[in-house]
This record gives C-alpha cells, sequence and structure tokens, in this order.
C-alpha cells in the first residue's frame, strides 16, 4: 500500500509540477523535485515488496490469493517502470 501511495503522490505532483503555471520556470522549484523524491520511496518499498514475496509463500500455511499477490507484483515493479520512462524521455 506503501508503494501504491507514494505512485499517486508522485503522479499527481508531476501533474501539478508540469501543469503549474509558471511553475517549470523557477530553477530551484520545490515541485519538480517531491515527485522524484515520491517515486524514490516508491521503488524502494517496492523493491522490499518482491524481496519479501517468496519469503511470505514459504512461511504462510495458507498461500494468499493469485490476485493480491498479481496485484502485490504489479503495484512493486510499476516505480521501476516509471524511473526507466523517465530516464528514456530525457
Amino acid at each position: 500500500m506503501a508503494t501504491a501511495g507514494a505512485d499517486l503522490v508522485a503522479l499527481a505532483l508531476w501533474l501539478l509540477g508540469r501543469f503549474w503555471p509558471g511553475a517549470a520556470n523557477q530553477p530551484d522549484n520545490a515541485w519538480l523535485f517531491l515527485p522524484l523524491l515520491a517515486l524514490f520511496t516508491a521503488s524502494i518499498s517496492g523493491l522490499v515488496c518482491l524481496i519479501l514475496t517468496p519469503v511470505v509463500y514459504r512461511l504462510r500455511r495458507v498461500p494468499l490469493p493469485p490476485a493480491i499477490t498479481a496485484f502485490a507484483v504489479v503495484v512493486s515493479c510499476l516505480p521501476w517502470g516509471m524511473l526507466v520512462a523517465l530516464m528514456l524521455s530525457k
């Protein structure tokens, strides 16, 4: 949930900084730094989730439903895809 929340915050702050009038003209604008900080937070928590997913499957007696596992893996990989898209867009 932390990864999904940080992804949404990163997207909202990026859109706000992108479409706010005059936001891109300021060189030291924090609006341009905050989405990257939220994306960094999402990528770290997503990496932790990806590492712990196999551990949870080994330790639980009853495995998680596949839909929950698939959602967790997709949300955990999403910030890494966003980082790659940002690097390719520059």
